[in-house]
């Protein structure tokens, strides 16, 4: 890249670094603490990896107090979830993550606090070490160093995704075994880090084992008359190379094949790819032109990694990069190579394993204008005086190209202040300083601007840096647990999974809704990026709502559903709140703001199939969503072994509440089409409805849409709908940046909200493009208007969507009578049949039956990691419901013992031992060193 020696670390720069980097995050997230924030927001950081370090210590101590129920089956993840695979995308083997085996239960926060400090610091160490072997050393390897870890994406990691971490810890160490490899034909360093790394997070990984690939590449090129002179054959290289990189990669197979078995089975894998358009929106490449000046990154609609902290040096790096492109041949190919890939969507999905198109490798980008100042730091006069034209104009022509989108974007004025005053007080420094005193200087003043910018993005919520949450310190603790008094009636109770009502989670955890992985009180769920495939193809292939939610919530199971009518045996809210008019439901606790209740439609964790009866998976995919929610919730199964049966599915209870049709000049209802024609935004459409079937007791409100076209106005006659809005109050700032606002948004977001007197509001919405794996094209849909326990007959139906324009859709309405529901449901439920799940191990789980020849159906993830042991129980592992395990059974069968293996888990530990045995025996009697 530079000029690369080997040369090794000083102590004493190892530990300047460490000393300094500590400085920075004692000066910044030092003085959040002592406000009493955290350093933790309200986002990925609390909802997902807070509660992972909480369960991962319980269970890691339970497997040293008890090593031989080593297992990999967790109960406490969602309705029951493999943790190996879910876990190796984040921290099982992180050596930092076993550091919270330190911290009682009361101390998590404190633990993952210190794990995040610790791994900013090891960061900036292996810059150093790396930066070290170019032949940097004193304050130049030290500014590189914190330039490095608190670019925007080190910092952006801390506080909300602390184990992209690894990323920043592992990037560096594998540059070095890279050019080790063309410095004197050492593989040593690159084959203990790459499987080092993929066992730290198979994610990053795979990622960086990428970017090191292209490192190499580039650098052979680039070195090929040096290594063919040296009398190396390129071909008997490049064979070695892949050998001994491949059988590296072969060590962390024992992640890797479950993860790919986990990946390939979801049908989740990939669809980033098939969902991404072929370019960005124009708003994107405005912003892309900024980067150079440090004000801004990838912006909407990826994630933002903005350089402002390092922004003047960082500026001047891309510029000394581009005067010196011969000098630097691999640095300046690498940063050709990136910009190309930051032009489109499909490289960024690429790096993100076929998930969306987020632009985290980015940050990879930034090492090189870091690597570009630090050359600029340590060239001679002679050399700057000679680029000091070239670098005016390359300096020129970045403010040039980064005007407009300043201009449109509205760059926060503190960001802007602060990149200006260090970019001046870098050039006065190069121009007027002593040689002996202007990396010094140099030094300070970088550390000054990154500790001001930081704490301006903490401190300051209008700063376009960070826009964030963080979470108080004193109740970061109180988040993780119960509410008092619920907690005392859970507190001896095994099983429990709850849910929470949506206003509660809100006042009690200060946003909204928890279901969505470890969140307290072993809430249902499981996070979208590591469900079981089972658990997807259950949500992307039946369109159900829930009695909380709408379908479809990010495209997994309906994680709402299958909380209330198969996992969630308790629910906390309000006594005004949804969750406590459910009839049957019992208030258990009530402390003058939360409350518990059973949940009556809660099905045991294994159970006996209504009648025996068993349908067709056909029909059950055909049932409306009211009559699939209640053939869950009465226990019937469906299999695709079977022929169709005639007997009713939903027993009776719901009913279909028909549309009255309309004929005007802007809405059309015959039978079940509705057509709206120049809809003006946000405005209401009211569609009235025949319901003659009001019936007695609790009523549940299911509405579905199907066939939706959209047809939104032009993006002129947008902007002109805007300023009307505004009745001429625009400034003509305003106006432009409303235009810019119209002209570069994306159209494939909506929101469709529904409105039912005497029910509730409920609303669907469409993701932008851009989320990748996680957008599908909504043409049809189910929401859950609410819950009336006054037999309200319905005479409308109140319509409103976010985009002006022409829309048309199938509607259908359902009606479910709860407490009739609730009724059968008592009769099903006092059949003999009796199923129990009994003796849960994290490797094991016992069904205990009383009953005929039958269907056992359990809430299970379906997975073919379990197999039955016991062969003479006369049990038969069945896949039920579109995702769930099941069992069928004769009347003799009185236990059948279940074991659950990880897929790929043992094959993958002989693949990672016969590699590890054949690279070290090549290494020792094949591929022996002699000489460099």
């Amino acid at each position: 890249m530079m000029i690369f020696d080997n040369s090794k670390l000083r102590i004493k720069d190892l530990l300047w670094t460490i000393a300094v980097v500590g400085i920075v995050i004692i000066s910044t997230f030092g003085l959040l603490i002592l406000s009493g924030k955290s350093m933790l927001v309200t986002d990925d950081a609390f909802r997902q990896y807070l509660p992972i370090f909480k369960d991962f210590r319980t269970m890691v101590w339970s497997f040293i107090q008890h090593p031989f129920r080593v297992g990999t089956w967790s109960w406490n993840l969602g309705t029951g979830q493999d943790w190996f695979t879910a876990y190796s995308y984040y921290i099982v083997g992180d050596p930092f993550a076993y550091l919270i085996l330190f911290f009682s239960t009361a101390h998590i926060a404190m633990g993952y606090q210190l794990i995040i400090g610790l791994k900013l610091i090891a960061a900036g160490v292996s810059f150093s070490f790396m930066v070290s072997k170019f032949g940097f050393k004193g304050g130049t390897l030290v500014v590189g160093s914190i330039s490095y870890v608190f670019a925007t994406f080190g910092f952006y990691a801390a506080i909300n995704h602390s184990p992209f971490l690894t990323a920043l810890i592992y990037l560096p160490i594998l540059i070095v075994g890279v050019e080790r490899i063309f410095f004197d034909g050492n593989y040593k360093l690159i084959l203990i880090t790459i499987p080092l790394l993929i066992l730290n997070s198979f994610y990053w990984g795979i990622v960086l084992a990428l970017v090191a690939l292209i490192v190499f590449v580039v650098q052979f090129f680039i070195e090929r008359n040096k290594i063919t002179a040296e009398g190396i054959n390129a071909i008997g290289f490049w064979l070695k190379s892949i050998l001994l990189i491949s059988l590296a990669v072969g060590i962390a197979a024992v992640f890797l094949v479950p993860v790919y078995i986990t990946l390939h089975n979801s049908p989740r894998a990939g669809r980033g790819l098939l969902n991404t358009p072929a370019l960005y929106g124009l708003s994107y490449y405005l912003r892309l032109l900024t980067i150079p000046v440090g004000v801004t990154g990838t912006g909407t609609p990826l994630m933002a990694y903005l350089q402002g902290f390092s922004s003047g040096a960082v500026t001047l790096g891309f510029a000394w990069l581009l005067t010196n492109i011969k000098k630097y041949k691999v640095v300046s190919v690498l940063l050709l190579l990136s910009t190309v890939a930051l032009m489109f969507p499909c490289f960024a999905v690429v790096f993100s394993l076929g998930n969306m198109p987020t632009n985290r490798w980015m940050f990879v980008l930034f090492v090189l204008p870091i690597l570009g100042f630090m050359s600029l730091m340590t060239a001679t006069e002679q050399e700057k005086q000679t680029q000091k034209r070239r670098m005016a104009f390359v300096l020129l022509v970045f403010v040039i190209l980064a005007m407009p989108s300043f201009y449109l974007q509205g760059i926060s004025l503190s960001t802007v202040i602060n990149i200006t005053v260090a970019f001046i007080g870098y050039v006065v420094i190069f121009a007027l300083a002593e040689p002996h005193a202007k990396i010094l200087r140099v030094s300070a003043l970088v550390v000054i601007s990154m500790i001001l910018s930081l704490n301006i993005g903490i401190f300051s919520s209008k700063n376009s840096t960070v826009n964030v949450s963080f979470i108080n310190r004193n109740s970061l603790t109180k988040r993780l647990d119960l509410p008092i008094d619920v907690a005392k009636v859970l507190s001896n109770k095994h099983d429990v999974h709850t849910i929470y009502d949506k206003q509660t989670s809100y006042d009690f955890f200060g946003f909204g809704i928890l279901n969505d992985f470890l969140s307290p009180a072993h809430s249902i769920g499981t996070y979208v990026s590591t469900a079981m495939p089972s658990m997807i193809k259950f949500g992307m292939d039946n369109k159900i709502a829930g009695t909380l939610a709408s379908y479809p919530i990010r495209h997994l199971d309906d994680r709402y559903l299958l909380a209330m009518s198969l996992g969630a045996n308790y629910s906390i809210g309000s006594d005004t709140s949804g969750v406590s008019k459910f009839p049957g439901s019992k208030r258990l606790s009530h402390d003058g703001q939360y409350s518990l209740f059973s949940n009556p439609f809660s099905k045991r964790e294994a159970w006996y199939a209504h009648n025996n009866q068993v349908y067709s998976l056909d029909r059950f995919k055909k049932a409306t969503p009211a009559e699939k929610e209640i053939m869950l919730i009465h226990g019937v199964a469906s299999n695709n072994n079977v022929k169709d049966s005639n007997e009713e599915g939903n027993l009776g209870v719901v009913k279909n509440v028909s549309l009255k049709n309309v004929n005007t000049k802007n809405l059309k209802v015959l039978r079940d089409k509705v057509i709206v024609r120049n809809y003006k935004a946000n405005s209401v459409v009211r569609i009235p409805v025949s319901d003659d079937n009001v019936g007695v007791g609790t009523q549940q409100l299911l509405l579905e849409y199907k066939n939706l076209k959209v047809k939104p106005i032009s993006k002129f006659m947008q902007w002109k709908e805007t300023a009307e809005i505004q009745n001429g109050s625009l400034s003509k700032f305003d106006k432009i940046q409303s235009f810019e606002n119209v002209l570069l948004s994306d159209d494939t977001p909506w929101k469709m909200s529904f409105t039912v007197p005497g029910y509730g509001k409920t609303a669907i919405a469409q993701n932008s493009v851009w989320a990748g794996a996680n957008f599908v094209e909504q043409t049809e849909g189910v929401m859950n208007a609410g819950i009336s326990t006054r037999n309200n007959k319905i005479q409308y139906i109140d319509v409103t969507f976010d985009h002006s324009g022409d829309f048309a859709f199938n509607f259908s309405v359902e009606k479910t009578n709860l407490s009739a529901a609730n009724k059968q449901l008592k009769k099903i439920s006092s059949t003999n049949n009796t199923a129990e799940l009994v003796n849960k191990t994290h490797s094991s789980v016992d069904v205990k039956l009383s009953g005929e020849n039958g269907i056992v159906i359990t809430n299970i993830p379906f997975s073919s990691g379990w197999q039955v042991k016991n062969k003479n129980s006369g049990a038969k592992l069945i896949e039920v419901n579109d995702g769930f395990l099941g069992l069928k059974v004769t009347k003799d069968t009185k236990n059948v013992h279940l074991k659950y293996s990880t897929p790929g888990l043992k094959a993958g530990f002989i693949i990672s031992l016969v590699s590890l045995i054949v690279l070290v025996t090549m290494l020792k009697f094949v591929f022996v060193k002699r000489g460099n």
